[in-house]
């Protein structure tokens, strides 16, 4: 997902989005209209469903970008409300934060009005020249608002961009089904739009008529007019707009779609209404030389009244007063007045409320499909844990089993050898008590003895104890065997041992000039065993000594 965010397309919403162009729709980043860096940065989703575009407009209150909804496989419009001054992007380049804690007061009465666009809004989507919102939710700290994508232009562009003056048939088919929708919004919501303008009336490529921005519109209830706040649109607000003690209505948005009429005929704005109750004057559309009929430029000179009282009422007014300049398909029947017109927008509303309801199933279907499939998936990634922690659990029981089968090994082996120790121990003691048992009749006790055999001291022998070191040298204090001659004799040779359990002679030469057995030297410092007899020369030849047991 990742990869794919960082390469795509904010126009088209395409994978293939590389160092800033699109080889799907040719979309270059570097042609992209400016923007002051307050919105949100290209690829970022929102609520897990939507990747925000590139930015389609940006006000003092709001950021509107281009957007793709991955659940409906769409390409939509998602406005933030993120009101200039108040506000700014945080470190996360997402989040918005307060510029002062002294905006918050202001920051959240801002957020109020946004969401009721949103409602507004959703009340009126089943009007067709009422752009469509689809999904209203709060995140980073504000709110944002999913619409319908409306690919094209706005009224104010066209006329801005266009070479020459509009055609009044196609104007006037464009302004008609803006009053026909408003109509229907004055009568059955007693909403007032409080902002039409050039700028709001959207043409899709497909020829169809949105209007857009319902941010400052309100609800009228009959008697209870107060808490209008003031919202002016230079050239093209009624007086009433510039005060809040002023009664506002219907007429309200009268006044500002003709003077949208007025522009989009002419080219040229209308006096501001302050300048018009001062004496400034506009020049009437019969006298531009458009081709205007002469009663449709009176029907818009009427709704352009500044006094309230005095001016044109009702869109339905309107509609009867500008539509012999609309194209004969185009152009409302005589019927109207009698009230079939309006049986039939009660039908369409009928029908459209219909479909919406059916729309409203199938995605209620859809989501409890979808819920279904999650609620699958989520026991599956359930049995497959409670599977692998079985399975783990099996593998730590072997373990220990194995564990314990090892431990219990060890303990036999352990006791084999305890055993085995101690049975020789036991051989050891009943040796040693055999080598010192008094000889009984007819027995002699084992003597172990030393004998020089060879040598100038040759004749001369010792009984030595068993199981005792005997030193055997020339010492007279230091040794237990003296030998005096020869020189070559050490002060102490080496030293013997009787071992009786064992029934071995144990010598360990420490002299210089050492221990011979069958002509070998001994190693100095280390202990050989031998079976008595067993014969040594000490220093070479100079001494030949003899080892063993007499019975």
């Amino acid at each position: 997902m990742e990869q794919y965010l960082a390469n795509i397309c904010p126009n088209c919403f395409d994978g293939n989005f590389q160092n800033g162009v699109c080889s799907r729709c040719g979309y270059q980043a570097r042609f992209a209209s400016h923007n002051s860096g307050r919105g949100l940065m290209e690829g970022t989703v929102l609520k897990a469903r939507y990747i925000i575009g590139k930015i389609l407009g940006e006000g003092g209150f709001g950021i509107t970008y281009k957007a793709f909804d991955m659940t409906s496989r769409r390409i939509c419009a998602v406005k933030e409300y993120a009101p200039n001054g108040m506000s700014r992007r945080a470190m996360d380049k997402r989040h918005l934060e307060l510029l002062s804690p002294n905006a918050e007061g202001p920051y959240l009465a801002g957020l109020r009005r946004f969401l009721e666009e949103s409602q507004i809004l959703s009340k009126l989507g089943q009007i067709p020249s009422v752009v469509n919102i689809t999904d209203c939710f709060k995140e980073n700290s504000t709110a944002y608002f999913v619409m319908e994508y409306l690919d094209g232009a706005d009224l104010g562009q066209i006329v801005r961009t266009s070479k020459s003056r509009l055609p009044v048939g196609e104007v006037t088919n464009i302004i008609l089904q803006v009053a026909m929708s408003m109509d229907v919004i004055h009568t059955k919501t007693k909403i007032i739009h409080r902002d039409i303008s050039p700028d709001n009336i959207y043409i899709t490529k497909n020829k169809q008529v949105k209007l857009i921005d319902f941010g400052s519109a309100k609800q009228t209830v009959t008697g209870a007019q107060d808490g209008f706040s003031v919202v002016v649109k230079l050239k093209l607000s009624p007086p009433e707009q510039y005060s809040q003690d002023m009664v506002q209505g219907g007429f309200t948005d009268v006044y500002s779609l003709a003077a949208t009429y007025y522009y989009a005929l002419s080219g040229t704005n209308l006096p501001t209404a302050p300048d018009r109750l001062l004496g400034t004057n506009y020049v009437p559309l019969k006298q531009l030389n458009l081709g205007v009929p002469d009663s449709v430029s009176d029907a818009v000179d009427h709704a352009l009244v500044l006094n309230v009282d005095q001016r044109t009422q009702t869109m339905q007014e309107f509609i009867q007063g500008i539509a012999p300049a609309a194209p004969a398909d185009r152009r409302p029947r005589s019927s109207y007045e009698s009230g079939q017109l309006a049986r039939q927008r009660e039908e369409f509303l009928r029908q459209e409320a219909a479909r919406r309801q059916a729309e409203q199933n199938r995605r209620q279907q859809e989501a409890a499909r979808l819920q279904e499939a999650q609620r699958r998936q989520q026991e599956a990634r359930q049995m497959a844990e409670r599977n692998r922690k079985q399975q783990e659990e099996a593998r730590l029981r072997e373990a220990q089993l194995r564990q314990q089968e090892a431990a219990r090994l060890r303990e036999a082996q352990l006791r084999q050898q305890k055993a085995q120790l101690k049975q020789q121990e036991l051989v050891r003691q009943a040796a040693r008590r055999q080598a010192v048992k008094p000889a009984g009749p007819g027995q002699g006790a084992q003597k172990p003895y030393v004998a020089v055999i060879g040598g100038p001291a040759a004749g001369k022998s010792w009984m030595i104890p068993p199981n005792q070191m005997m030193k055997l040298g020339r010492s007279a204090t230091e040794v237990n065997l003296r030998i005096e001659k020869p020189e070559d004799l050490s002060r102490i040779h080496c030293i013997l041992t009787y071992e009786a359990d064992k029934g071995v002679f144990r010598i360990r030469d420490v002299s210089s000039f050492g221990v011979y057995y069958n002509g070998k030297r001994l190693e100095k410092g280390k202990d050989y065993e031998f079976r008595p007899p067993a014969r040594f020369a000490l220093a070479s030849t100079a001494c030949l000594i003899e080892v063993g047991v007499r019975g």
